[in-house]
């Protein structure tokens, strides 16, 4: 666990606490945010708690001027395209995808951070457990997608818990995601990624949070 800050030091104790708890039950949460890949703090509305540790892997790929998608990850490259996802249920980690749709151009599409040109989806790996944050916004374009490096600046981007697997619990609740986001273009390692995440989504179950869960006769649905 790393990279912590808030304006509110015990709101700030008390989400380490639960993040390692949550680490050491095998229940999920783990640390989130940027280092080397960008400067990007995510922010719990409700606790005003910043998390902030250094990613370690950085790329994108592109299919036209308009578009991107970008991969980043406080884990290494290989170990997320070389390991098949069961190798990754004892890891603790983050995976975000963020997907532009469309890119802002002066007169002809809105330039604002209260606009949208982004999907964003943030996956948090815990042992054992996985939970999807998932939510949009905008991102002001820093290079081409054409280029060899590509990124820019988000401010307020809102996510939510959108999916989950039984074992998850939210630690964080709905988040804003600001800062500067870099990456490189790797078209095999950026598709290699995606390939992960569909794996990681169809290996942990993951279901919609406002499903019920389910559970072997005579039990109760337990949340995550």
């Amino acid at each position: 666990m790393s990279g912590i800050t808030t304006r509110h030091r015990s709101a700030a104790g008390a989400l380490a606490a639960l993040c390692l708890a949550a680490v050491v039950s095998l229940s999920g949460c783990a640390a989130i945010g940027f280092g080397g890949a960008g400067s990007v703090e995510l922010r719990a509305f409700e606790t005003g708690a910043v998390l902030s540790p250094g990613w370690r892997t950085a790329v994108f790929t592109s299919d036209d001027p308009n578009s991107a998608n970008i991969y980043l990850s406080d884990l290494s490259l290989d170990a997320i395209t070389t390991t098949a996802p069961e190798s990754l249920d004892a890891v603790a980690g983050n995976i975000l995808h963020v997907r532009m749709f469309i890119r802002p151009r002066a007169g002809q599409t809105p330039i604002d951070f209260d606009a949208s040109n982004i999907t964003i989806r943030h996956i948090v790996l815990a042992p054992g457990a996985m939970g999807v944050y998932g939510g949009g916004g905008f991102l002001l374009p820093s290079g081409s997608p054409e280029g060899r490096s590509f990124g820019g600046r988000i401010r307020r981007a809102t996510l939510r818990l959108t999916e989950a697997s039984i074992a998850f619990s939210d630690r964080l609740g709905p988040v804003e995601l600001s800062g500067r986001i870099n990456a490189t273009r790797d078209d095999d390692a950026a598709q290699a990624v995606a390939r992960t995440i569909s794996g990681l989504l169809a290996r942990r179950e993951a279901r919609p949070v406002d499903a019920p869960a389910l559970a072997p006769s005579g039990e109760s649905p337990t949340s995550p």
